[in-house]
Order: structure tokens, then C-alpha cells, then sequence
């Protein structure tokens, strides 16, 4: 719902006793848009086929609306015609808004059907409520920079798993995106400002909370007290997110938003606000007075509608391994390998072949883990080339025959690959790889 909206709305119920019968069609239009309709347009003047305005309801849906502007009833013939079309065009919803009342006939038939019937006093209680009541809610979201994702995914990458000479993410051969999906959340700025005391002057509490960040799910839900990562300054369209995506290939999915009942948000606000406080009495005794705001003293400020954004990037190193990173706003929440072959718990430190790009999942790197002893490179129990206890890598024994050089353990590199292993350990973040059973 934006301030033009309201103020036109307001405009046309001023003069609303002087609108001829093509303004009133524009006031039930605005009225729709602040009710949170979409695409909503009033079609052409003549030959309008029984539907006067073409838009899509809160949860989306494509719907027909008929206005009548008469001081007579409104009668049946009226939603048969509107049926009629609806039928034709496969159209699930119709609406008929009239100035004046609805006769029984017409109600009952209505009744049965999927069309809801508006007459002139509750159209005016509607409208009075969007511009007196109503929450006023811009569209927020999460703006996207898909490069920035890979970039950190990658960074994640090469701090759960250690490789050498090459970092992890070298040999990552395909990363590919889920749908992006936006789930709608209300984002509540609201203040409280509520004194309580007793009868005997004992107790004094001031309640001041001046604009408290709230978020509430699109169930209703209370989510989080405290939200840090909107900027308000401006408003991001879902539809230029689209386009975006639509040019990386990316899948784009979107839920319909929230419907908003200011009195059950003022609800969850007093529960939230709702605390309990000590104090003295008669005897030095101590009473706990509990300290609930009233509703009246609830004060909401703005209602944010914010597009929270939930996606996830799967990478893919070899045919065998496939790892998931589950992207939460601009925030990488967790990640897991769907194809950990083992019903073990989850390994604490993994390694990748530098021969075979396989993931290892063992233990430390001294005991289990097999490395070259000539170049130092990470090798699998299907790469290693063993010979007296002593291993080596197949391009490395190669060149060790045919040369003939003495087969001793190359200290410089073995060195140079503890080292690279003791920065690895001190660089790797906090998001930590799940290994699970695909």
C-alpha cells in the first residue's frame, strides 16, 4: 500500500456523492490496490464483456470485478453475466461492487458461487479502514549479487577440506543453483510507552520501548525481536530480481505475501513486551507484579513486507561427490555433502586426492593419510603407489625408476606441507561441512 494510493483513495471519498459512474470505477480500483491486489486494471469503457476491472487478489489469483454505481438493488442477472464470463475465461474469482444493497436473490446465488458480493456501506467501511487503519508496508528484499555467493561458497570450499599444492576449489567442475525462493516476513516498527503502579504508591514501572524491530513469519509467527540486516532506504522490485535471474538461468519462485491484521500484530507485540517486575511492600515483603501492556498503548509505526531469500548452491567435484550450501539472505547458513558414503558420524578434518579429486574421510594427517613422500601431494588409498612402507605417487615413482635416484624421503616438501597444513587449520570458518547419507 503506497501514501499515493491512500491519498487518492481518500480524494474519491470526499467527493464520493459527486462521482460519475467512470470515477467510481477508479476508486474501487485504488481501493483494490491498497487491499494488496496486483495488475490491477480497468478495462475499456465499452464492451466490457460484465467485468469492469481485471486484477489478482492477495494470494495471486486472477480476478474479475463488476462495479455498479444504481440506487436500486442489484438483482441475480447481474452475477449469472459475470459467472458467464468467468466460466468462459477460466477465471476462479469474481467480485461486484455496488453503491447501493443486493437483493436475496442475487445473495443466495452468490452464495454458491466463488464471488463475493460488496455493497455501498461496507465499500465505504473498507475504504474509511485503508486510510484511517490500515498498515502502511513498502516491499523489502535481499538485493543479489550471485557472484559474491560462489565467490564465498568457494572460500567456505577450501576451509573445510585441505588439499595440496591446489586449493579445494580448483578442481570443482559445476555449480549450479536451486530456485531462488522469496518467503514474505513483517518486519514491525513499533513503540511502547505504558506506566503501572499499585495503589499504595509502592510500585512504579515506566514501560518505554521506543521503536522495538520485530519480525513476524508469514504464519503469524513471532521470529526475532531485533532485525539488523534490512536497510530501509530503499525499495528493491521483485520483478528486476527476476529479470536478473532470468539471465543467469536460474529458476525464480515467489509465495504470495501475508495478509496483515494490525490487532493480532499489536497481540504478539503485547505478549513479547509482557514482563514481570519485583518490588517492596507492607512488611518489607516482596511482591511480583506482572506488566502487560494494553493494547492502546501499543504503537506501530511501519509495516515492512520483507522478501526473505532462501536458495542453495550445489558444486560439483567428480561424479561420485556432490556438496550442498544453503544460502539464507546474504547469509551462507550451512552446507553438507550428499553423497558421504559411510553411516559414521561426521568426520572432523576431510581431505581430497590430488590424483583422483575423491574426498577422504579419515583421521589426522600424520597417521592415515597418505602424501608423497617425493612431492608432498595428497594421495587416496587407490592413488598411493606403496613399496617397504614407504609411499609415493605414480607420477613420482615413475620418474624415481627410470632415473634411478635414491628412493629417500624429500624433507623440504614434507615440510612445506605441514606448514600448509597448519595455515589451513588456523584460516577455516566457522561454517563447518554436514556429511550425510544421500
Amino acid at each position: 500500500m503506497s501514501e499515493f494510493d491512500i491519498s487518492n483513495l481518500s480524494y474519491y471519498l470526499n467527493q464520493f456523492d459527486e462521482l460519475n459512474p467512470q470515477e467510481f470505477e477508479d476508486m474501487v480500483a485504488v481501493m483494490l490496490r491498497c487491499k494488496g491486489w496486483t495488475n490491477v486494471n480497468v478495462t475499456s469503457r465499452t464492451a466490457d464483456k460484465g467485468r469492469d476491472i481485471i486484477g489478482n487478489d492477495q494470494k495471486g489469483r486472477k480476478s474479475y470485478v463488476e462495479v455498479k454505481q444504481h440506487q436500486k438493488k442489484i438483482g441475480r442477472p447481474v452475477i449469472q453475466k459475470l459467472h458467464s464470463i468467468m466460466i468462459a475465461e477460466k477465471v476462479d474469482k469474481g467480485m461486484v461492487v455496488a453503491t447501493s444493497d443486493f437483493s436475496p436473490e442475487a445473495m443466495e446465488y452468490a452464495r454458491n458461487l466463488n464471488i463475493k458480493l460488496m455493497n455501498g456501506k461496507k465499500f465505504i467501511e473498507t475504504c474509511e479502514y485503508l486510510i484511517r487503519d490500515a498498515p502502511r508496508s513498502d516491499s523489502l528484499c535481499t538485493p543479489i549479487n550471485i557472484e559474491s555467493f560462489i565467490k564465498r561458497v568457494y572460500e567456505i570450499f577450501d576451509s573445510n577440506i585441505f588439499t595440496y599444492p591446489q586449493p579445494a576449489s580448483t578442481y570443482i567442475k559445476k555449480a549450479k543453483f536451486l530456485p531462488f525462493n522469496y518467503f514474505p516476513n513483517l518486519i514491525v516498527i513499533t513503540t511502547v510507552d505504558q506506566d503501572f503502579q499499585n495503589k499504595s504508591g509502592s510500585f512504579y514501572y515506566h514501560m518505554h520501548i521506543p521503536k522495538a524491530f520485530l519480525i513476524f513469519s508469514e504464519d503469524g509467527e513471532l521470529l526475532n525481536d531485533k532485525f539488523l540486516n534490512v536497510k530501509f532506504e530503499h525499495t528493491v522490485d521483485l520483478k528486476n530480481i527476476e529479470k536478473i535471474l532470468s539471465k543467469k538461468e536460474i529458476p525464480f519462485q515467489k509465495k504470495a505475501q501475508p495478509q496483515i491484521n494490525r490487532d493480532k500484530l499489536k497481540r504478539y507485540i503485547q505478549r513479547t513486551c509482557t514482563t514481570e517486575r519485583k518490588y517492596r511492600g507492607k512488611n518489607n515483603q516482596v511482591y511480583t507484579r506482572t506488566c502487560k501492556p494494553t493494547l492502546a498503548n501499543i504503537d506501530i509505526h511501519q509495516i515492512f513486507k520483507y522478501w526473505q531469500l532462501y536458495t542453495a548452491l550445489d558444486i560439483k567435484i567428480d561424479r561420485f561427490t556432490k556438496l550442498r550450501f544453503f544460502i539464507n539472505d546474504n547469509e551462507i547458513t550451512g552446507a553438507k555433502c550428499l553423497d558421504y558414503p559411510t553411516k559414521n558420524s561426521s568426520p572432523k578434518e576431510v581431505r581430497m586426492c590430488q590424483m583422483c579429486q575423491a574426498l577422504i574421510f579419515k583421521g589426522a594427517l600424520k597417521k592415515k593419510f597418505h602424501s608423497c613422500q617425493e612431492c608432498g601431494m595428497i594421495l587416496c588409498p587407490d592413488c598411493v603407489y606403496q613399496e617397504k612402507s614407504q609411499y609415493w605417487c605414480k607420477n613420482c615413482a615413475k620418474k624415481l625408476k627410470y632415473e634411478n635416484i635414491s628412493r629417500k624421503k624429500n624433507k623440504e616438501a614434507l615440510k612445506v606441507l605441514k606448514e600448509e597444513y597448519r595455515n589451513w587449520k588456523k584460516i577455516k570458518k566457522s561454517i563447518k561441512l554436514e556429511f550425510i547419507n544421500s
